[in-house]
């Protein structure tokens, strides 16, 4: 009796322990669930697409309790359940990498779950994600296979199908998809987003009355009122590109009365203002037409961004009004000035804005366009024979900019004076080149040079090709002999050949340049791009650098051996010779000529023009060192100097580093280098003592010997 008493005793017990361990485990999937039922919650009150700190903080407690289960109860029934809450923890995360380890865990190790459909599904969506298209194509292909595959799970599939073929940019494809989920669906939601992602590809494709269609119909069928929100505004949006404004002011001022999501108000109030921006820019056009200049709308647009500036301060609204109002300023008024300031104002207004980067880009090239307009101005001066100003000596910048507009109310005069300033050029040209004049010539390059980077800022930075064109053109006109054409011609006949698409107009210019600057660097490419055979004119550079080397060693004559360096310089730029010639020009004027001033403006441009070259690299630290003496002398801080510093006559800015001012020989020619040591913050603009001016020193008196 005693026996059996004890034995139904531990029969209870284990009864009890085991409906503990039950109700253990049960009790943790429990809570593995609400936590991830609380994140959801907080995942549909996203204002962005990453998720807020409380939503990841839900996902972490989820994903410990789930991995509790997983830990602790490998065998319960809720193991599957719990590895899909962790898949899907991990994506809504972003952390794509571990839910894609999940769901294939899923689908590995536990083949007959309910769940593996959805996983497979899930693990489509994350391959997605990590831009693994193939691995997303053949998950949903097999999911397709499926003969159990539930009607709903099919068109899930569809839809991501979709997604995906929209992430490679075949948009056409996906919406086909998108359609066919969208005609096929009964469940409501689904059908809604099927037909706003029909509507975002319709927008990409320009088929803007469609796109309005399927928004009106992804409005209809949703029941959420974030997800209606944003296909509403995507509705007008629709509406403004498909040029029915009215309508499309009328949505979006429709949503600004919606008090639920009033931090979406930004991004509707900058729809609205460009909605009136593009009614501006048709109705110009169409005034245009009648010769008639018209900005009204467009002030309209510049003060709505104005009032989104000043309702949304230091949000990203802000700061892309401050982005769109530069670019008004920029391409319909031409205001380079304003344009670069409210550039500058986005990074200021919201340093976390997508179009920081843009803006200050923006910024940066247009301060480079306004410097060489503005030198440009200087340069082309024209001062006729009795000294006076023909013109241009009056204009402000913004002068200058509506003048090359066609806005100016002098327009003729000045038309008539910039005529005159092409032929006084040209004949400045001859005049210089005849006489050698140095100065002539090296006022010319600097037009030709300015022109030439002004044409490449508008061409690569600005997409304003016919501004480039007549920049190019100018240099033809103006200046017909100079070697500047042949970078000119060629960079023309690119123009034709890329933008305008006129192979006829190529083939002229590049024939044209063979023509007058056959043995241009420009001219050999030219050559190979019309398939004809290329001359060898890198021997020849090489030998004029040679004939120079000649000149400056053995026959000891720096200023010829100047003249034909500068030669290379000048007509052959592109050469690999071109960098070596331009460092020679500095030690000339440094160890030869001592003159130390033109030795630092060479290595400059040296710097400037051939950063990358070995050249380059050598006469940096010498100019790091001038620079710091500079900043010292403003400073009124003269650096302490060493006992043994004297600085003795001839001595250079070589003398500091042996290494890297030594004269850049050929092979072929042997000759001697000085190489002394000394310090280059002493050394900089101070002139070598004179005889008189040395410092004399008493000779030591001989002691008597005893």
């Amino acid at each position: 009796m005693k026996r059996f008493s004890f034995t139904l005793i531990l029969f209870c017990l284990g009864l009890q322990s085991l409906g503990l361990v039950s109700c253990a485990y049960f009790n943790t999937f429990y809570n593995t669930k609400k936590y991830f039922k609380e994140a959801a919650k907080e995942r549909e009150k996203r204002r962005g697409d990453k998720p807020s700190s409380q939503e990841i903080q839900k996902y972490d407690k989820a994903i410990e309790k789930a991995s509790k289960i997983l830990e602790l109860y490998p065998k319960s029934k809720y193991v599957d359940d719990a590895v899909m809450i962790l898949g899907e923890c991990f994506y809504y995360k972003g952390e794509y990498v571990k839910a894609q380890r999940k769901f294939q865990e899923l689908i590995t190790y536990f083949p007959k779950s309910k769940f593996v459909p959805e996983a497979r599904l899930w693990l489509a969506k994350t391959d997605i994600e990590l831009e693994d298209y193939l691995g997303a194509e053949l998950a949903l292909k097999d999911l397709e296979k499926s003969s159990k595959l539930k009607k709903q799970l099919l068109q899930e599939a569809r839809l991501l199908m979709g997604d995906l073929l929209f992430k490679q940019k075949e948009y056409s494809e996906a919406g086909k998809n998108y359609a066919y989920v969208a005609e096929n669906s009964k469940k409501g939601e689904l059908r809604a987003k099927a037909y706003f992602k029909l509507g975002q590809t319709q927008l990409l494709t320009e088929s803007f009355l469609d796109a309005v269609k399927s928004f009106q119909k992804a409005m209809r069928y949703s029941t959420d009122p974030r997800f209606s929100f944003e296909a509403e505004l995507n509705y007008g949006i629709a509406l403004k590109l498909a040029g029915d404004f009215k309508n499309s002011l009328r949505v979006c001022q429709g949503l600004l009365e919606n008090s639920l999501l009033k931090e979406k108000h930004g991004r509707v109030k900058l729809e609205i203002a460009d909605c009136i921006y593009r009614e501006g820019k048709a109705l110009y056009k169409k005034l245009k037409e009648a010769n008639l200049d018209y900005y009204g709308k467009i002030e309209e647009a510049i003060e709505a961004y104005r009032k989104v500036i000043l309702e949304h301060k230091r949000t990203p609204y802000s700061a892309q009004a401050y982005y769109q109002i530069a670019r008004i300023y920029e391409e319909d008024y031409g205001d380079l000035v304003k344009a670069k300031e409210n550039y500058e104002k986005v990074r200021q207004e919201y340093p976390r804005s997508e179009y920081v980067k843009l803006a200050a880009e923006k910024a940066k090239n247009l301060g480079l366009l306004i410097k060489l307009r503005n030198e440009l101005y200087q340069d082309q001066k024209i001062v006729s024979k009795t000294g006076k100003d023909l013109a241009f000596t009056q204009l402000s910048p913004y002068e200058l900019l509506l003048l090359e507009q066609g806005n100016h109310p002098e327009l003729r005069f000045f038309q008539k004076q910039k005529k005159l300033a092409q032929l006084h050029r040209q004949e400045q040209l001859k005049s210089a080149q005849a006489s050698g004049d140095p100065q002539g010539l090296k006022e010319i390059d600097n037009i030709v040079d300015k022109k030439l980077q002004l044409a490449e800022l508008y061409l690569f930075q600005f997409s304003k090709v016919d501004s480039a064109v007549k920049q190019y053109k100018e240099i033809l006109e103006m200046f017909p002999n100079h070697p500047g054409c042949a970078k000119a011609l060629y960079s023309l006949a690119f123009i034709y050949e890329n933008e305008y698409l006129n192979k006829a107009a190529t083939d002229s210019l590049l024939i044209e340049l063979i023509t007058r600057f056959p043995k241009s660097y420009q001219a050999q490419e030219a050559r190979k791009k019309l398939g004809l055979e290329t001359i060898h004119q890198v021997d020849k550079v090489t030998a004029l650098y040679e004939k120079a080397e000649e000149l400056l060693l053995l026959n000891k004559n720096p200023d010829q051996a100047l003249k034909i360096f500068q030669e290379i310089v000048s007509s052959y730029p592109e050469s690999e010779v071109a960098p070596k010639a331009l460092y020679a020009i500095g030690w000339v004027y440094e160890n030869r000529l001592f003159n130390n001033e033109k030795a630092l403006e060479t290595y400059r441009n040296l710097v400037n023009s051939y950063p990358k070259s070995k050249y380059a690299e050598k006469v940096k630290p010498k100019l790091r060192a001038v620079d710091r003496a500079v900043a010292l002398k403003n400073k009124n801080r003269r650096p302490a100097r060493p006992a043994n510093s004297r600085m003795s006559p001839g001595k250079t800015l070589s003398d500091e580093k042996s290494d890297s001012t030594s004269f850049p020989k050929n092979e072929t020619i042997q000759a001697q280098d000085n190489k002394q040591e000394f310090d280059t913050l002493k050394k900089f603009k101070r002139k070598a003592p004179r005889e008189s001016e040395k410092p004399k020193t008493r000779k030591a008196k001989k002691k008597p010997e005893p």
